[in-house]
């Protein structure tokens, strides 16, 4: 007996769509390990002021910061990564994507934060998605 909640070994699963973009496990950053042109661009998102974005008085110190590569799934080839910063205290978060060595996203995403990292970055590709900035 197996321990997957519906008893079926992953081997019984078939997998018929392998297209699209899988992330790597999230990692916790300080905002000095942050690539330069990607910290720039949270930064000032982290400073701008109104009621959809991500607002606080005392910086960028209120504010967690994660990254992960991201994948396409039918070459195996890394294509670049997401960062996101996230405002636990307002439940809010916004992330940039960069593919390729350059930055595909120059103005953040915003969305809220459902209280979990991974689920925010489940949020965060599902947005990317639909802008066309992965597949």
């Amino acid at each position: 007996m197996s321990n997957l909640p519906n008893d079926k070994s992953c081997e019984d699963e078939l997998y018929d769509d392998l297209t699209g973009t899988y992330w790597t496990p999230p990692e916790a950053l300080n905002i000095d390990q942050i690539h330069p042109d990607i910290r720039a661009v949270l930064v000032e998102a982290l400073r701008r002021r109104g009621p959809a974005l991500l607002v606080t008085t005392e910086g960028h110190e209120n504010f967690e910061f994660y990254a992960a590569g991201t994948v396409d799934m039918s070459s195996c080839i890394p294509v670049g990564g997401f960062t996101i910063a996230i405002d636990r205290q307002n439940n809010h978060a916004c992330g940039v994507c960069h593919c390729d060595g350059e930055l595909g996203l120059t103005t953040p995403m915003k969305f809220a934060f459902r209280g979990d990292i991974d689920l925010a970055f489940a949020d965060f590709y599902s947005l990317a998605r639909d802008e066309g900035y992965v597949s």
